[in-house]
């Protein structure tokens, strides 16, 4: 009679353990649950304000930021009601060129399980970011999935790309997990190429991320317009 009452313990206890590993796999692949208190803001840092000319209302209608507990904040701003920018500041200390330190390639990058991200929702596409608060960079591997790349601007203080993408993603050391993901969403399909331009510019030793991009996947832009925009 005892033998028999410990195999019948045994035997929830040996599904409770199951189940408790099947848990831990289905939560290794929800990247995007929210960890970060998001905070809107109806303004955006002076430092980000610096790269356009705000005094020409007509042309830039609305911006806001969303800030976070560990990150610079996300900017977006609203340019004649048809495209979408955002700003982000990636760190405030760095050294080496960009030429350097960017390495691009160009293929969708899976390299997200098992991270819970935040998400920043705008016009078309989400930005998801990890909670990874490292300043320091000694690399970024970014990539690239779209049609129609082109590379605008190669220089130790500016890459500029323009593309249609499906995914820009990028990670700050080869072969780690993604740093920060951008794809579309919302009026968007999964396959659908969103014509933008991108840009990463050094500044005063500092290193920001702006992306333009319009908010329907039918409008023209104009590849050298965030070239043209931005205060040099």
């Amino acid at each position: 009679m005892g033998i028999k009452k410990i195999r019948c313990f045994n035997k929830p206890l040996r599904l409770f353990v199951w189940l408790c590993i099947i848990f831990q796999i289905i939560s290794c692949f929800q990247p995007r649950a929210k960890t970060d208190s998001l905070k809107l803001s109806k303004d955006i840092p002076e430092e980000y304000k610096s790269f356009f000319n705000f005094r020409d209302t007509s042309l830039f209608n609305i911006a806001l930021s969303y800030n976070t507990k560990y990150r610079a904040p996300f900017s977006v701003i609203d340019y004649k009601t048809k495209c979408t920018i955002i700003i982000y500041k990636i760190t405030d200390s760095i050294t080496e060129s960009l030429q350097r330190l960017i390495k691009v390639s160009h293929h969708f990058s899976s390299n997200n399980r098992g991270i819970i991200y935040d998400v920043v929702n705008e016009y078309g596409f989400y930005l998801a970011y990890s909670p990874d608060t490292t300043n320091k960079i000694n690399s970024i591997n970014l990539n690239l999935f779209g049609d129609s790349i082109q590379n605008i601007i190669q220089s130790d203080t500016i890459i500029n790309y323009y593309l249609k993408f499906n995914q820009i993603s990028w990670s700050k050391d080869f072969d780690k997990s993604l740093d920060i993901y951008i794809e579309p969403d919302g009026n968007f399909t999964k396959t659908t190429r969103i014509p933008s331009c991108i840009m990463f510019i050094k500044r005063h030793s500092k290193l920001y991320f702006i992306l333009l991009s319009v908010k329907s996947d039918d409008d023209y832009l104009d590849k050298h317009l965030l070239q043209n925009l931005v205060s040099k």
